[in-house]
């Protein structure tokens, strides 16, 4: 019985010597994730157009799971005239590669590891207005009379996206230059780019 109120007065001393402090508030680390762009043209008999590959990379100690919660954007804007613009709002539908769990809604990225968020251009602006009919300057192919190459134009791509709701967002920007073709001639009837 003794050992009893010994054992309940030692606990008793140590809860009223605690501290009595408030903890600091929790900062989330920062750079947890990093974004690159890879943009490339697609030149082919069923495609005409760019893809925007957006790969996230878990960049901290730990593995990340969590509901997905992707939101964000990808913007491509001229560098020679800055109104001709595309937004992409970005969601789970554009997640191409991935630890992802469908049935949970569960991403999760081991350290080290990424996903993939990709876009499709078809070189239309935010307007809805086809740039290969109003933007893009042609003129007769010398390698392939069949097909009008338009002049070498400079774009710049933006990412902002965060892939938890519980993170903020992560950005990245890239430069790209095009060539870009009217249509895919095959073949048979010029050299393949």
């Amino acid at each position: 019985m003794r050992f009893h109120w010994v054992h309940l007065a030692c606990v008793t001393v140590v809860f009223s010597i605690s501290c009595d402090e408030a903890l600091p508030p929790r900062t989330n680390p920062s750079n947890l994730i990093v974004v690159t762009l890879q943009p490339s043209y697609v030149y082919s008999q069923f495609e005409n157009d760019v893809i925007i590959n957006l790969t996230a990379i878990n960049k901290f100690d730990e593995t990340m799971s969590d509901r997905i919660g992707i939101a964000g954007t990808i913007v491509v804007t001229s560098d020679r005239d800055t109104s001709v613009h595309k937004t992409y709002q970005l969601s789970s539908t554009n997640l191409v590669h991935g630890n992802f769990n469908a049935f949970t809604g569960t991403l999760t990225i081991d350290p080290g590891d990424s996903v993939v968020l990709q876009v499709r251009w078809n070189f239309t602006d935010d307007s809805g207005n086809s740039l290969i009919s109003s933007f893009f300057h042609y003129s007769v192919d010398r390698a392939c009379q069949e097909r009008d190459v338009a002049m070498q134009e400079s774009f710049s791509i933006a990412a902002k996206m965060k892939l938890y709701s519980q993170l903020g967002y992560a950005q990245s920007q890239t430069p790209f230059t095009i060539v870009q073709y009217d249509r895919f001639v095959g073949p048979h009837d010029c050299i393949p780019l």
